[in-house]
């Protein structure tokens, strides 16, 4: 069974506003129609750098991937409003002292929380 956080209550606005950008294109001319479509041809660049989300600011950058094709790196947004921003820290900084977890542990499994949900069938086209 999975865990399920206080912080998780805010992913369907998120996959919200990841929906909003699509279609989108990569410089390479290369078009992602949907979020499946730009998981499917993108990759993850390699580490992974947890700096564009942390617990005190979300910088608007949810996930950064590598477009298969030119290797381009492109940005995921999470385009919430000023009130959602402060009410999902505050939650994830509850969640994470909670379950006495680390900070950047927390982080990636609610971004992949996020991308898990956004892909699921039928909740992946606009």
């Amino acid at each position: 069974m999975t865990k399920t956080y206080k912080s998780f209550y805010l992913i369907d606005k998120i996959i919200k506003s990841i929906k909003s950008q699509f279609p989108k294109k990569c410089s390479c001319g290369k078009v992602f129609h949907n979020f499946k479509d730009f998981i499917e041809n993108t990759s993850l660049p390699a580490p992974q750098s947890l700096q564009i989300f942390d617990c005190y600011d979300i910088h608007e950058i949810l996930s950064l991937r590598n477009c298969k094709n030119c290797h381009s790196t492109i940005a995921i947004r999470c385009m919430l409003d000023d009130i959602d921003k402060k009410v999902l820290l505050d939650l994830i900084k509850k969640d994470i002292k909670m379950n006495n977890l680390e900070e950047d542990e927390f982080l990636q499994l609610f971004r992949n929380e996020v991308i898990k949900c956004a892909t699921r069938k039928n909740n992946y086209e606009k």
